[in-house]
C-alpha cells in the first residue's frame, strides 16, 4: 500500500511539475540543456551528436532504463530509411544505475552530463535530419520533456527548437525561395523581351503611319516647305532634322 501511495504522490508531483513548472526544487525552469553536432567522416556518413549540460541532483534517464521506472529517454528519427538509414544504435555516455525504492528496480540515468551520438548513411540529395527527443528529468518532481532537432547536413551544423512550428517549418521557406527565384528570373527575361517588342511594333506602326491618307500627303508638303524656307540645301536638312526630333 505504501508503495503504491509513493507511486500516486510522484505522479501528482509530475503533473503538477508539467502544469506550473517545479513544485519542489523549483526555480530550474530547464534543468537540461541541449546542443546539436554534425560531424562528417565520409562522401555521405555522418555523426550526429547531442550534448547535454544538466543541472545538480536532476537526472535524465536512459533510454536502456528499465521501463518499469522512470520513463526512458526516447529518439524519433524522422524519415530514417527512406532520406538516410541508422547505422547502429544510438550509442550513450557514461550512465549511473541506481536502486530505485519507489519503483522496485534498478534505474538507468545520466547526471551532469550526457552524450547521444547515432551513425548514419544519407542519399546525396539529404540536406538534413530531423529528430523528436522525448525525455524525463527528475529531482524531487518528474518533468516530461520534449526537444525538435534538426542536423543540417550540407552545414554540418545542428540546432535545438522549443516550438514544433518552427521545427516543422525549417527548410520549407528556402525550398520556397529557391522555388521563387527562377520564377523571378523568368519575369525578367519576359519583361526585357516585352520591351523589345513593344520598340519594334511601335517602330514599325510609325512607318505604317506614313502610308495612311492623312499622313501620306503631308509629305511633299513639309518637304517643299523646308525647301522654299531655307536659303540652302544644308539649312534645309537642319530645319527639317530639328523639326522632325
Amino acid at each position: 500500500m505504501i508503495k503504491y501511495c509513493s507511486i500516486l504522490v510522484l505522479l501528482v508531483f509530475t503533473l503538477t511539475g508539467n502544469a506550473q513548472g517545479f513544485g519542489p526544487g523549483a526555480g530550474t525552469q530547464n534543468p537540461v540543456q541541449w546542443e546539436a553536432s554534425v560531424e562528417k567522416s565520409e562522401a555521405t556518413s555522418y555523426t550526429l551528436k547531442l550534448n547535454a549540460s544538466i543541472e545538480p541532483e536532476w537526472h535524465v534517464y536512459s533510454q536502456f532504463t528499465d521501463p518499469g521506472g522512470s520513463l526512458p529517454l526516447e529518439l524519433e528519427f524522422l524519415e530514417a530509411g527512406e532520406a538516410y538509414t541508422l547505422e547502429g544504435p544510438t550509442e550513450e555516455s557514461e550512465t549511473t544505475t541506481s536502486y530505485s525504492d519507489i519503483f522496485e528496480v534498478d534505474e538507468t540515468f545520466f547526471s551532469e552530463t550526457a552524450q547521444l551520438t547515432q551513425k548514419i548513411k544519407a542519399e546525396e540529395t539529404t540536406e538534413y535530419v530531423k529528430l523528436i527527443l522525448k525525455y524525463q528529468v527528475c529531482k524531487e518532481v518528474c518533468i516530461n520533456e520534449e526537444k525538435y532537432i534538426v542536423f543540417d547536413l550540407s552545414t554540418e551544423k545542428g540546432q535545438v527548437f522549443q516550438d514544433f512550428n518552427e521545427f516543422q517549418a525549417y527548410g520549407k521557406v528556402q525550398e520556397k525561395v529557391e522555388e521563387i527565384e527562377p520564377v523571378k528570373e523568368v519575369v525578367k527575361q519576359e519583361e526585357k523581351q516585352d520591351l523589345w517588342t513593344i520598340f519594334f511594333v511601335a517602330f514599325a506602326s510609325g512607318f505604317l503611319a506614313l502610308l495612311t491618307p492623312c499622313v501620306f500627303p503631308m509629305i511633299p508638303m513639309t518637304v517643299s516647305f523646308f525647301t522654299k524656307q531655307s536659303k540652302n540645301l544644308a539649312t534645309g536638312r537642319r530645319n527639317a532634322i530639328l523639326y522632325g526630333i
